[in-house]
């Protein structure tokens, strides 16, 4: 039984959305084209444009309303244009995009820590007793003048309590993260019945100014490579031996599903010792019976 990853963010978000508690809490998503670009603009006012299947933060978009939505404001990576024309909007996106599957969501106003956008990436495992937990819990700020906070695109590691006390007290925080944790579970129970024989996932989660927590993404094989940086030096360590667990037990049951046929041996049979040979010697037949020969007796 192989573990299976999601690549498409669109079907993530679909099956998301048929989940009533879990769908309050997703931006609005759809498949990226002019029409949707322009609704989803005058909804929202901000977007991020996405790969459908992209990884690590690559690719992505913010796009917006300024000036009393007079122009477009679009910004990737580290530079950004405006835009009087809709028609010039969708047109530089269209260069961007190329022929790649995108999709469209809606923005959402995140936290900021040092002016700089921040969002939590929370780790759900399965774990020795096949029950999904989670294993572990970072936020990560956003590098100067970027509208991804992903590490790999320059974004920094923080502990949650470290960026988050400027937002709440400690028993506001708590009662935060114990949201969160059911809805990372929610989330992982409930992705599970339409994607069988995930073991994990790395959900982002981007905060607003309400504190209300909204799924931004779910990947189906996160880098765990950044808890390393965790203060509690043993989750990492954790998160790996659920992840071999798992593998080794999909693998062991796939084995014993379908067994390996035993070859043939090649090796010539050892001759058979005299004393054996007697005893497997085939027994002789007796010979037939000499005919008697005829008397021919003379005439007198």
């Amino acid at each position: 039984m192989r573990i299976r990853r999601v690549r498409s963010k669109l079907k993530k978000a679909v099956a998301i959305d048929k989940h009533a508690g879990l769908k309050i809490f997703q931006p609005e998503t759809t498949s990226f084209s002019s029409e949707h670009l322009y609704q989803m603009l005058y909804k929202h006012s901000m977007l991020y444009i996405k790969p459908e299947g992209g990884t690590g933060g690559a690719g992505i978009i913010r796009v917006g309303l300024t000036n009393h939505s007079t122009s477009y404001l679009l910004q990737k990576d580290t530079f950004s244009e405006r835009w009087d024309q809709f028609d010039q909007l969708y047109a530089r996106l269209s260069h961007f995009i190329g022929s790649k599957k995108y999709l469209i969501q809606q923005g959402i106003h995140l936290l900021t820590h040092n002016k700089r956008p921040l969002d939590l990436r929370i780790m759900v495992q399965r774990n020795k007793g096949d029950a999904w937990e989670m294993t572990g819990m970072l936020a990560r700020v956003a590098a100067p003048r970027k509208v991804v906070t992903n590490y790999h695109r320059g974004g920094t590691l923080h502990q949650v309590d470290s960026v988050l006390k400027q937002y709440a007290d400690s028993n506001r925080l708590q009662e935060l993260k114990k949201q969160l944790e059911k809805n990372a579970l929610l989330t992982a129970k409930h992705l599970n019945k339409h994607f069988p024989t995930l073991i994990e996932l790395g959900i982002d989660i981007g905060l607003d100014k309400q504190l209300k927590p909204w799924i931004l993404e779910v990947n189906t094989q996160p880098d765990k490579n950044i808890f390393r940086y965790h203060t509690n030096k043993k989750l990492y360590s954790k998160m790996m031996n659920y992840v071999r667990y798992q593998i080794l037990k999909r693998t062991l049951k796939k084995t014993q599903a379908n067994p390996v046929p035993q070859l043939l041996s090649k090796t010539k049979p050892k001759p058979l010792a005299a004393k054996e040979a007697a005893h497997v010697r085939p027994t002789l037949s007796p010979a037939p019976p000499v005919p008697t020969p005829l008397l021919i007796r003379k005439q007198p």
